[in-house]
């Protein structure tokens, strides 16, 4: 399953996602007696958004894999993202630089798979100032910067 946003002209609604050969708009998971066990109203939408992302690190990271060892060095460049607004983030999604990512797996445990939903948004480094009203860079190795 893929989600986009689809082109001017598309007979689907704003939001889709593509499901085998089609696009079709989203629906809410349900239960056998068709009562959604998931929903977010906007206001619950608005104060998550506000309180996970108002000031954010973006930490870049180099991982390397090395005669089975594995070793993960962080920073040093940092990126700070300081006063956003969940209107900041709906046009972000309206310009196309930020995207819903599924993030669907499912694990196979005695024989039996089991679904596991990380539903996330994505956006490109490179576009971060669209979801803050401050981008500042720090660099860990220069105690000025900070």
């Amino acid at each position: 399953m893929q989600g986009r946003i689809p082109s001017s002209g598309a007979s689907a609604g704003p939001w889709c996602v593509r499901v085998g050969d089609s696009w079709r708009e989203p629906e809410l998971p349900v239960e056998h007696n068709r009562t959604a066990f998931a929903g977010w109203s906007y206001l619950k939408l608005l104060s998550h958004w506000q309180r996970k992302h108002n000031r954010a690190a973006y930490v870049p990271y180099l991982r390397e894999d090395k005669d089975g060892d594995t070793s993960v060095e962080f920073g040093p460049l940092i990126t700070l993202g300081i006063s956003t607004s969940f209107g900041l983030f709906l046009q972000a999604f309206k310009d196309g630089k930020a995207v819903y990512d599924p993030g669907d797996k499912a694990t196979l445990t005695d024989g039996k798979w089991t679904p596991h939903a990380r539903s996330q948004f994505r956006i490109n480094l490179n576009d971060i100032a669209a979801i803050y009203g401050k981008v500042r860079e720090v660099d860990m190795r220069d105690p000025e910067s900070y």
